[in-house]
């Protein structure tokens, strides 16, 4: 069953000129997507990547910081005297401003949030062919775990 709300692992189900339908297992391989397939390729062969709605980076990995989030919360004073993982500070969020007491914030990030449900914490991902979108770069998280 879907649930609003949460992150999930759906599968596409229906493919149709306007976009796609989301479901459960159901009769997803006839639409040329196998659940099965564990390489990162399409029915046809071609590499299938991971990419979000507002970046131009694509993703080798489902399971990659970027998409996978870890989202903590702490006292805004606080916040701003910590560090994040790769030593860099944290500075208010340029979409939701940072401005009340208690904020979000992730540990691979560089910023804080007022709100948990900023669109810069939240993560909207879609599986497509990397041939679709020539004009991506690889995520640099990504890149540096292939080697």
């Amino acid at each position: 069953m879907i649930e609003l709300g949460r992150r999930q692992k759906l599968q596409v189900v229906k493919k149709v000129e306007f976009g796609v339908y989301l479901g459960e297992k159901a009769d997803a391989k006839e639409q040329g997507y196998d659940p099965k397939n564990t390489d990162n390729e399409g029915t046809d062969g071609g590499e299938m990547v991971y990419v979000t709605e507002y970046e131009s980076v694509y993703h080798t990995s489902e399971s990659c910081t970027h998409l996978d989030l870890s989202v903590h919360w702490g006292i805004k004073t606080q916040v701003e005297q910590k560090r994040n993982e790769y030593g860099g500070k944290y500075h208010a969020c340029e979409r939701c401003g940072g401005d009340s007491a208690l904020v979000y914030y992730t540990e691979k990030g560089d910023c804080y949030h007022s709100q948990v449900s900023c669109s810069g914490l939240k993560r909207t991902v879609r599986l497509v062919k990397k041939s679709e979108i020539q004009a991506y770069i690889q995520c640099e998280r990504c890149r540096e775990n292939t080697g």
